[in-house]
């Protein structure tokens, strides 16, 4: 249970130590302050797999399979966003 609870805020908890690395340009992905997008990414998608985590916690009790299923809810729930965000601008351009 400990470890499960770990794993839920470990990428939550680590969101903003890469916002101030990113910030104070110790870690630099060439973009200048639009490197700070993927920080904000990285913290939308760790709110996510935490909620995501907790509602397949209650009903998974195998770590290795929710913490697969967790991820890969993520990254479906995060490019379905993306998608709709990108039709979005699209139809209002």
């Amino acid at each position: 249970m400990l470890l499960k609870l770990l794993l839920l805020f470990l990428p939550l908890g680590l969101t903003l130590p890469l916002l101030y690395l990113i910030g104070e340009g110790v870690l630099d992905f060439g973009a200048g302050e639009k490197d700070l997008l993927w920080g904000f990414l990285w913290g939308i998608s760790s709110i996510i797999f935490l909620l995501i985590g907790v509602v397949l916690w209650r009903r998974e009790t195998q770590l290795s399979r929710w913490f697969l299923r967790s991820w890969i809810y993520t990254l479906l729930l995060l490019l379905i966003l993306w998608l709709g965000l990108l039709g979005y601008s699209v139809i209002s351009a």
